[in-house]
């Protein structure tokens, strides 16, 4: 998880300086670092539950994991065929789930970067993807069109749509 010292302000402008938060001072918003990577538009970004990791999406077709502890990527993953929309981690931030405008969804394990599996589930693109929070049975997707569809994770990939 973050240290508190992760977050501190910064006055914008050439010759920026670093402005020391005091104990108990509450975190301002500032920006600490940016993390460069992606060739196009950043989509979407999601922190792991346990902190650990950040996942951004892009307009170039690519995920990035990223180590927070050194604030580096850890994986650059060419994801899908067309731009990824979003991403998830799994409540216990070992997978990721991401979705496309190739209307397809893939789960990624996070430690490897590694395709887990890959499925085209919908008729048009995928805009959204979450996990339920308390497992990591359950993923929702929502697609252009108004579709919301609520998929099952089991040992052999992604089952049917439920709903």
């Amino acid at each position: 998880a973050f240290h508190s010292s992760f977050f501190k302000s910064t006055m914008g402008g050439k010759g920026s300086k670093s402005v020391k938060k005091s104990p108990g001072e509450p975190h301002r918003g500032v920006l600490s670092k940016t993390l460069i990577g992606h060739k196009d538009t950043v989509m979407n970004i999601c922190f792991s539950p346990d902190g650990r990791y950040l996942a951004s999406c892009s307009a170039d077709k690519t995920i990035i994991i990223w180590d927070m502890r050194i604030m580096k990527p850890i994986h650059h993953i060419s994801a899908h065929r067309a731009e990824v929309n979003a991403v998830c981690f799994s409540p216990d931030s070992a997978n990721l789930l991401s979705c496309g405008r190739d209307s397809k969804v893939s789960l990624w394990d996070v430690k490897n970067g590694q395709r887990v599996y890959s499925s085209r589930i919908a008729r048009g693109p995928i805009m959204h993807c979450d996990y339920a929070k308390d497992t990591n049975k359950y993923f929702a997707t929502g697609s252009e069109g108004g579709c919301v569809g609520i998929f099952e994770v089991n040992s052999t990939g992604i089952t049917k749509k439920i709903l």
